[in-house]
């Protein structure tokens, strides 16, 4: 395997007649060159990646770190070479357009810079980097994941995994078990929605789901219920847990530089956010944007768990947000949308209609019946 020498130690010298930066040796030959087992364990990416990220130094004027790593690089060391460019990469800015899809830099649970790579698979499409969120930007994204704007668009918030200490009275099933119990819940919740609304007349181009990118607890409720039921699938994500998505993502993704930048579009590209349980994050930031910006959209809290599974998690412990839907019920005299369950009850009949018996399913069905109205749907 060779590689074209980039002459860092030309570059440097330039450099070095204007500034006083540390001198790099001139690599001692014209190409890169490993062979046999050296060759497997660096790999042509690999090293290609680590020149890259030198490249990127250089032109920041990180000249100590390109020092550093290139000393790395003519011990062979190249693996050791990019965990160390990794580690001192700046967050800012770091996403870019690859062959494969979409990388990003975020932080991992320590603060260390971790890279994600969000690979093109079929039905992939990156919509890149959108620091503004606005109906006109809004109406832009959705054209381009999905080809067409969709009549009105749903997201759902909470858990990405329920903690056993949590539950009240105690629990003999592990977080793996519960969390799956959540996962049923939601769909449990969603589904006879949607069943219903497709028997009315809604097309499966005329909705959109809006989720996070882990394929976790409510995220992967959400994917998993876009992908059996042929419902489109949006997801959104702050640089700081983009590295959390999936490793094949086949939905379409925006990613965002900051949380409150996250938390505005999330809240501009869905019609409602369905609270189905949480903790603090989900009820100040996933839903916080509506729930300070009612004009925004619709907030509707159903505890999922607890009223499809019997399973209760309290509201605070602690003093810790551990429920954001049973908190909403808590915190708000009238937490469902004011008149979404009478108007429920004037919306076209059909033997589907009664499997939506919990309030929060039919303030969904109607809130979602309202845009379909709204976008020329005659119900």
């Amino acid at each position: 395997m060779n590689i074209p020498k980039i002459n860092f130690a030309q570059n440097i010298q330039k450099l070095s007649q204007q500034k006083a930066v540390p001198r790099i040796n001139q690599l001692a030959c014209d190409t890169v060159s490993f062979s046999g087992a050296k060759a497997l364990e660096a790999g042509t990416d690999a090293m290609v990646e680590t020149l890259r990220k030198i490249g990127d130094f250089l032109a920041q004027g990180k000249y100590k770190l390109v020092s550093d790593a290139t000393s790395l690089i003519q011990a062979g060391k190249i693996k050791e070479a990019i965990e160390f460019l990794n580690k001192n990469a700046p967050l800012e800015g770091a996403i870019k357009v690859i062959d494969d899809g979409i990388e990003v830099l975020g932080k991992d649970w320590d603060g260390s810079p971790v890279t994600k790579i969000f690979k093109n698979v079929p039905g992939f499409k990156n919509l890149g980097l959108q620091e503004t969120f606005t109906p006109e930007v809004r109406a832009k994204l959705l054209k381009e994941a999905f080809g067409i704007e969709p009549k009105t668009t749903v997201g759902m918030v909470g858990w990405t995994n329920v903690k056993p200490q949590n539950v009240a009275g105690g629990t003999s099933l592990t977080k793996g078990e519960l969390t799956q119990k959540y996962i049923e819940a939601t769909e449990e919740f969603y589904e006879p929605v949607d069943r219903y609304l497709r028997s009315i007349g809604m097309q499966p181009t005329d909705r959109a789901l809006v989720s996070s990118v882990s394929y976790d607890g409510v995220d992967k409720a959400i994917m998993d219920i876009g992908e059996k039921n042929g419902i489109n699938t949006l997801t959104i994500t702050p640089f700081t847990y983009a590295q959390y998505g999936r490793e094949l993502h086949p939905h379409p993704t925006v990613i965002t530089d900051t949380i409150s930048q996250y938390v505005d579009g999330y809240g501009q590209l869905t019609d409602a956010i369905v609270v189905t349980g949480g903790r603090d994050h989900a009820f100040k930031f996933d839903a916080g944007g509506k729930w300070t910006k009612q004009s925004n959209g619709l907030i509707i809290p159903v505890d999922v768990l607890k009223d499809f599974k019997g399973i209760e998690v309290p509201a605070t412990i602690n003093g810790k947000i551990e429920n954001a839907a049973a908190c909403a019920y808590e915190t708000f005299s009238d937490p469902l949308p004011s008149g979404l369950v009478d108007k429920f009850k004037t919306l076209p009949s059909d033997s589907t209609k009664q499997d939506l018996q919990h309030p929060a399913q039919q303030a969904l069905a109607a809130a979602m019946a309202d845009k379909l109205i709204e976008n020329g749907l005659k119900l």
